[in-house]
């Protein structure tokens, strides 16, 4: 047979209509740009070890999840519903926004150019990575229940067409500064786990998201305090609304927003000799019923 080629890999993801129950994946389910896709096992091996020698005994095994990750391009057109979905994010007033009530999980299957592998009852977490210049790309992990892999002909999606907007000619603002840096991220940061249930040959039921705490971080230019004080205002506690737009007007383009961004750390930094700041943040509430702290558009 003809080795397997690690390009030659398609994924397909589905909402599940019961959590934890797989859901049929087809060419329709495969519409995705994803690049560096991985999937594996995280199976526990138990030692038995015996007894009137030091020889052990057959082994046996714990729970049977798994973990898939891959990378998508941020685009209106990149299909990233049903992955934001699967990361505890409800369309809200047409945006995305955090949903602290999100039970949706997801059959994810990587088509292995002949072999499948599949999770279900999977949600998961993802880190959005910005760099001047470049296409804006979301990192997504998910973690679910591991099936056996199966020998199964790989998916011919229609796969969809779009030129990425990068990130530049863009606005970003923390309040009414207009940072000038090479890199900025913001971490999803769900808590995962996986519900366990005895009556499920995986040992599991279907995973959740028990918690979250949206972090980032941006490495700007240094300026005088007249400018930006931003010690000041970390010892100050200052809250002030995050407003990044990427891609043309009216064209693709994303608008990512975060009401009340505080920074958690700032220390002094180089960047090819100009004066840095290495700037932490988290994203907090704004309204008193929360889950508002993060809102993406795709227009």
């Amino acid at each position: 047979m003809s080795p397997l080629l690690t390009r030659r890999r398609v994924l397909a993801v589905k909402a599940e209509v019961t959590p934890g129950t797989a859901v049929d994946l087809t060419a329709t389910e495969a519409a995705f740009n994803a690049f560096d896709t991985k999937i594996n096992p995280n199976i526990e091996f138990v030692e038995r070890p015996g007894q009137s020698s030091l020889s052990p005994l057959t082994g046996s095994h714990g729970g049977e999840s798994g973990q898939v990750s891959f990378r998508v391009e941020l685009s209106q057109s990149a299909n990233l519903t049903v992955l934001l979905t699967g990361c505890a994010m409800a369309l809200d007033s047409g945006a995305y926004k955090p949903a602290s009530g999100s039970t949706t999980t997801l059959t994810i299957g990587v088509y292995e150019n002949g072999l499948l592998k599949r999770l279900r009852g999977a949600m998961g977490t993802f880190v959005m990575n910005f760099e001047a210049g470049k296409p804006v790309s979301l990192e997504f992990t998910f973690t679910g229940i591991w099936e056996a892999p199966s020998d199964v002909t790989i998916l011919a999606p229609t796969y969809p067409s779009y030129d990425p907007p990068r990130l530049a000619d863009s606005s970003i603002l923390i309040g009414a500064w207009a940072p000038k840096f090479a890199t900025m991220s913001i971490d999803r940061g769900n808590e995962v786990v996986l519900r366990e249930d005895p009556s499920d040959p995986s040992g599991y039921c279907a995973a959740h998201v028990t918690g979250w705490k949206i972090t980032g971080s941006i490495d700007p230019e240094a300026g005088l305090v007249a400018t930006n004080d931003p010690y000041g205002d970390l010892t100050a506690h200052t809250e002030a609304a995050l407003a990044i737009v990427v891609g043309a007007s009216g064209g693709d383009q994303v608008d990512i927003d975060g009401p009340a961004l505080q920074f958690t750390n700032v220390q002094e930094a180089d960047r090819n000799g100009l004066q840095t700041d290495a700037v932490e943040f988290q994203l907090n509430r704004s309204a008193d019923a929360g889950d508002d702290e993060l809102a993406i558009t795709l227009s």
